[in-house]
C-alpha cells in the first residue's frame, strides 16, 4: 500500500482498484473510503459516489483501467460527520 502526500494541497493519494470501486457501488448502500494518517493522527474520507462522478467525468472508460488515484483532502472531524 503506497500513500503519497501532497504538501502544497494538503491531500493524500491512494491507488484504488476498479474492482473495489465497482464492489462498493453495486451494494446499493452509502459507501466511503477512509484513510488514517498515523504520523499526524488524522482521518480523511471521500464518498464513493463522488469519486465515481469524478472518474466518469475524467474518463468514460474508467472501468477498463486496473486502478485509479483517489485524492483524500476532506478531514474526518465532528464537523465533517455532521454534514
Amino acid at each position: 500500500l503506497s500513500i503519497e502526500a501532497n504538501k502544497t494541497e494538503g491531500s493524500y493519494s491512494l491507488q484504488i482498484d476498479s474492482a473495489n470501486i465497482n464492489y462498493l457501488l453495486n451494494n446499493h448502500y452509502p459507501a466511503f473510503y477512509v484513510l488514517y494518517v498515523r504520523n499526524i493522527n488524522k482521518f480523511y474520507y471521500e464518498d464513493a459516489i463522488s469519486f465515481l462522478k469524478f472518474l466518469s467525468q475524467k474518463d468514460a472508460n474508467w472501468k477498463k483501467k486496473g486502478s485509479h488515484v483517489l485524492r483524500f483532502n476532506k478531514e474526518l472531524s465532528q464537523e465533517g460527520i455532521n454534514r
